[in-house]
């Protein structure tokens, strides 16, 4: 009996060393997984559309319409704030006249907390506006064509791995005709869709 039990007392010291390099190896593996998750953030695709709310820059109104668009982000390691390019639509409907633009620029996303983010963007493109009736500010009777600048930002809300609720603002800027300085202002309430081509958690 003391020979067996001077024998089997190695086996403890065994077994719990071959319990803790098991448990090194996984945890290991787990914080090279997590790293490389986290490491392998690079660019992502959104699409976003939602109903637009806008005063038309003259009259003292409120216009209905819709935005669509899309974003092509780049992440970068440790930088607190994503870049991306932009190009959005806008077609805003009235009685008095319908407004159309095109606009392409840049934006700049950051996040607080894991469900929000807040972002900025400046955009750039052609405008059109037609006049539905004259107006004591009409461009003409018909409409016209102008280069508008469009400056504002807004907040994304996580809802689910690839949805998120939209809320944007932005201002205009119209140079066009008789009217050198034209500024609609509205609000977007919408949807983001995010590609799932990488894991949405590797966002963050």
């Amino acid at each position: 009996m003391r020979i067996s039990s001077l024998v089997r007392r190695p086996e403890h010291p065994v077994s719990s060393t071959l319990l803790i390099a098991a448990f090194t190896c996984t945890f290991s593996s787990t914080v090279h997984a997590q790293a490389f998750s986290t490491a392998s953030k690079s660019n992502a695709i959104d699409l976003f559309g939602g109903y637009t709310n806008m005063n038309p820059g003259f009259g003292n109104r409120r216009d209905m319409g819709a935005t669509f668009g899309f974003d092509f982000t780049h992440y970068f390691k440790h930088v607190p704030v994503a870049p991306s390019f932009e190009a959005r639509s806008t077609f805003i409907n009235g009685p008095i006249a319908n407004e159309r633009t095109y606009l392409f620029g840049v934006k700049a996303e950051t996040h607080v907390g894991n469900r929000f983010h807040p972002y900025g963007d400046f955009l750039i493109g052609p405008g059109n506006i037609h006049f539905n009736q004259q107006s004591a500010s009409s461009f003409n009777l018909i409409g016209d064509n102008s280069t508008v600048a469009s400056f504002g930002g807004g907040i994304d809300i996580d809802l689910r791995p690839h949805w998120q609720a939209k809320v944007d603002y932005q201002w205009q800027r119209w140079d066009a005709g008789a009217l050198q300085h034209y500024h609609p202002s509205g609000v977007t309430f919408g949807i983001t869709y995010h590609f799932p081509f990488k894991p949405f958690t590797a966002r963050r």
